[in-house]
């Protein structure tokens, strides 16, 4: 980003650039949690900068300040997840390290300035194989009878727009209604890495895959199914949420009706 650009552009360089010092596992938490304060303070200031633009029709602006949005969402999400780490809180450290490569990845669809982010996304990948133990995914198909598109509100078959591209500081998403899940698979490559197995039944109860730590002993068979299928809603929900938000959906297998 040249010395041509808007003065909040320059800030926002600014930003991200001193914030990144605190990416590491072993900087302050208390100096993180205030790094997440004000990366949330500046996003606020660069979404009221990307609706004035929207107001001028200035499309490359308000797609350059929605790429802005992201990668700070993106520091956002992997502080929380070292800030988690540290609390002995890995299941919800996974959760944030799975928002900031969906984010990152949202800042490379939003806008060409940002292709230095895909370092950024490797970095996180390499995090995830270095301080996570493999997780086992799920994804869900089924066929949505109803197809709407979030920029134009008509039917997605009868629109010109792109799922996953922004227009004027929007991501271009399905909405998705009438909704008839057939199946639950397993798969190795999910969009959404929130959507996995959280734990198992054992002879000497339930043991966490992340932690490998026992969680719960002695459960009927019933209280354990109980547990599975709580596990399946809340995977259920967080799939059905992230269609609403940009994302890239390729493997989940949602079809239109013929």
């Amino acid at each position: 980003m040249t010395e041509t650009l808007p003065g909040i552009i320059k800030e926002f360089n600014q930003v991200t650039n001193d914030v990144r010092k605190f990416l590491f596992v072993a900087r302050s938490s208390n100096l993180q949690r205030e790094s997440v304060t004000l990366l949330k303070r500046f996003i606020v200031k660069i979404s009221s900068e990307k609706e004035r633009a929207i107001a001028a029709r200035n499309d490359d602006f308000a797609n350059l300040l929605l790429g802005c949005e992201c990668l700070l969402q993106a520091l956002i999400s992997e502080l929380e997840m070292l800030i988690l780490l540290k609390e002995e809180q890995p299941d919800s450290a996974w959760d944030y390290l799975s928002d900031a490569q969906l984010a990152c990845k949202s800042a490379l669809q939003a806008h060409k300035a940002f292709e230095e982010v895909r370092s950024d996304f490797q970095r996180l990948k390499t995090i995830e194989k270095v301080l996570f133990p493999p997780q086992h995914f799920m994804s869900f198909g089924g066929v949505a009878k109803v197809q709407i598109c979030s920029i134009c509100r008509q039917s997605y078959e009868n629109c010109m727009h792109i799922k996953g591209k922004p227009y004027l500081g929007e991501f271009c998403n399905l909405i998705l209604d009438d909704i008839e899940i057939d199946h639950v698979s397993l798969v190795d490559k999910p969009a959404n890495k929130r959507a996995r197995i959280f734990n198992f039944s054992t002879d000497q109860g339930v043991r966490n895959l992340m932690t490998w730590e026992i969680e719960s002993q002695g459960n009927s068979g019933s209280d354990h199914d109980d547990e599975h299928k709580s596990n399946i809603q809340e995977t259920m929900n967080v799939e059905a949420s992230i269609l609403g938000v940009g994302r890239d959906m390729e493997d989940f297998v949602f079809g239109g009706t013929s």
